[in-house]
């Protein structure tokens, strides 16, 4: 609320000039609307109380990540992003969004590292549960307490706030005893240690009764507003990564490894699994399972290698494994039998068309920048099998001098080894197999592979078998591999791969791989809702 003050005066006498009346200026103000939102929601971001035509620099913090843009006041003084381009930045155009994707990583050491709460991601942990009927002691924990550490070391990301807790899970189903283990918290910017308890009988084998994390994270932005590089205004807003009310169920059954993420809703609710690409593990899965849960959506992400006690390599993974995955949703209270989906990127874009070729029970396929054939997984070999056989794959042509100046662009490469039409005809994924709809994104700059090409390719076999389903390819002009959720930092165009530990160029430039993120999303949840809902 903008504030005008008033100077108090006397009456003046008859005849006397009227003084003037001081009045204070107008605050500087940023608004942000809604100021805690979902990760993929949008915020309203405005200025106010600035001079007109005034120029201003609006700056967004994230941990160590930043970006900045200078706006230019209108006639009464007000910004608002949603509705004007910035003079200069880290992004261009109107984007109400723009500060948050064009965030960068920075190594600047004179970061505040003690500024709390804008220290990046922040855990919070308002429950630990375990089973339906759970008995775990609480130890107090409120809503807004923020998880520091645990056993008295720093919780760095999610995965290893999983495997601590885990492992204590562990300890107490082997020992067949009570376990206890220290929490530190700051509630109200206090710091406080907590003991939290894991009674031995709320332990379960059944999978959809096992470990319930309560755990969220936040990301939280710190939004102000420079004039003359001094800081005038300054606010903060919360993004989180899963709705409140969706529980996580730690899946260990039948040599089966992934997170069904419940919604709060009653249901039965419509399943979706969720698979990683080629870097393995379970987290790229589990964002997207979390924010598919927070839809109304119940949704396994599912682990396939490098992780835990699976294969340590994409190598003759069998497809049976799938199979059991797709049996459990089905049996699964929380989910709708007959509606079951698969959503997979990269790697598992392949494998998710795959799978939908394989087994008839998936009704809709969603393939974010994937293959049309199956590839190798490494050593010459298949990444997949089925009744303990290889599936025919396209072996990838190497060429030295691509790997001599990283980053690497690999399409070249698939390029290359996609002229090998002999190996390509029986590597064929037959998406025409596929019981349901199918949707695939790609970016036509991809320099990881050819998605566009290859996307395209699954589009011409499915017109040729005409497909008695809906199928449809979003290409994007401009992006690359890295197409994600809305409203992350898009600014990372390489990596370096956690399995290969090969610097690959994922393609793309920060402007066209956010649009092609909000610009899917949305269309993705439409594509599922008619897929996979009465």
């Amino acid at each position: 609320m903008l504030l005008l003050v008033f100077g108090i005066f006397q009456k003046p006498l008859i005849g006397s000039p009227l003084p003037d009346v001081p009045v204070k200026k107008q605050l500087h103000q940023i608004t942000i609307k809604p100021d805690s939102v979902l990760g993929d929601e949008e915020v309203v971001i405005k200025l106010s109380g600035f001079e007109p035509d005034q120029k201003v620099t609006l700056k967004a913090q994230a941990g160590n990540w930043r970006s900045k843009a200078i706006f230019k006041a209108d006639s009464l003084g007000n910004v608002d992003l949603s509705k004007q381009a910035p003079i200069s930045g880290t992004y261009r155009g109107i984007d109400g969004m723009g500060l948050i994707w064009s965030l960068k990583r920075t190594d600047d050491k004179t970061v505040d590292r003690k500024q709390k709460p804008y220290n990046g991601d922040v855990y919070k942990l308002p429950i630990i549960r375990l089973g339906k009927n759970s008995r775990v002691a609480k130890a107090g924990l409120k809503e807004n307490d923020v998880l520091v550490a645990m056993d008295g070391k720093p919780i760095q990301n999610q995965k290893e706030l999983f495997n601590r807790i885990q492992n204590h899970l562990e300890s107490a189903s082997k020992s067949q005893q009570d376990v206890t283990f220290n929490i530190k918290i700051e509630r109200n910017g206090h710091p406080l240690t907590l003991p939290i308890i894991v009674h031995k009988e709320d332990l379960s084998k059944r999978w959809y009764k096992g470990v319930i994390l309560g755990s969220r994270l936040i990301r939280i932005f710190l939004i102000e507003a420079e004039v003359e590089g001094k800081v005038v205004a300054s606010t903060i807003f919360k993004q989180y990564d899963v709705a409140a009310d969706v529980t996580e169920l730690a899946v260990r059954e039948n040599g089966l490894v992934g997170s069904l993420f419940k919604p709060g809703s009653i249901g039965p609710h419509p399943g979706i699994i969720v698979l990683g690409g080629a870097s393995g593990g379970i987290i790229s899965a589990s964002y997207d399972a979390k924010m598919l849960a927070s839809h109304g959506y119940a949704a396994l992400a599912l682990a396939y290698f490098a992780y835990e006690d699976l294969p340590p390599w994409l190598i003759n993974i069998p497809l049976e494994y799938f199979g059991d995955a797709i049996q459990c949703m089905e049996n699964h209270p929380a989910v709708t039998s007959n509606k079951i989906g698969v959503l997979g990127r990269s790697k598992g874009g392949e494998l998710a068309l795959l799978l939908g070729a394989t087994f008839p029970k998936l009704k809709a396929v969603v393939a974010y920048v994937p293959s049309h054939v199956v590839w190798g997984g490494g050593r010459n070999m298949s990444s997949w099998t089925i009744k303990g056989k290889p599936l025919d794959f396209v072996p990838l042509r190497h060429i030295v001098k691509f790997y001599e100046h990283p980053p690497i662009r690999f399409t070249p490469m698939f390029l290359l080894s996609l002229q090998n039409t002999s190996a390509v005809e029986k590597a064929v994924i037959p998406v025409e197999r596929i019981n349901g709809p199918v949707l695939l994104i790609s970016g036509e700059d991809d320099q990881a592979w050819p998605s566009t090409l290859m996307s395209e390719m699954v589009m011409k076999r499915l017109s040729r078998f005409k497909h008695p389903f809906p199928y449809q390819h979003l290409s994007y002009e401009g992006a690359g591999h890295i197409i994600i959720n809305p409203y992350y930092p898009t600014t990372i165009l390489h990596g370096v791969h956690p399995i290969f530990k090969f610097d690959i160029a994922y393609g793309g430039n920060p402007q066209d791989n956010a649009f092609a993120c909000k610009d899917s999303w949305p269309k993705v949840l439409q594509f599922l809702k008619k897929s996979l809902t009465p």
